[in-house]
């Protein structure tokens, strides 16, 4: 069984979203790390410490998954999906 670790990176989490966005697992540790917006989850991929150390990534399917309420039925790999730049959709990271 996998511990789990919510990883947030200077967000302040807004009360309309909930569940996470994005999850991975390390080659280092067994802790599942959970992620709060896309942003996170590639700013801690991207940081020197960690590297080359992903083991798996999961991203939800937001297509397949209502946008209020991601569900953790729709995870999918996060190295296959396509990722949007610029939308106008709010995602659970925004500041006000």
């Amino acid at each position: 069984m996998y511990a789990q670790s919510n990883r947030v990176q200077g967000n302040q989490l807004n009360d309309k979203f909930v569940g996470f966005e994005g999850e991975l697992y390390l080659k280092t540790e067994e802790t599942l790390n959970k992620f709060c917006s896309t942003r996170d989850l590639f700013s801690f991929l991207l940081d020197p410490e960690y590297r080359k150390q992903d083991k798996e990534i999961y991203m939800h399917d937001m297509p397949k998954s209502p946008w209020q309420a991601p569900q953790d039925s729709h995870f999918i790999d996060a190295r296959q999906t396509w990722y949007v730049v610029g939308s106008s959709q709010t995602g659970p990271g925004a500041r006000r």
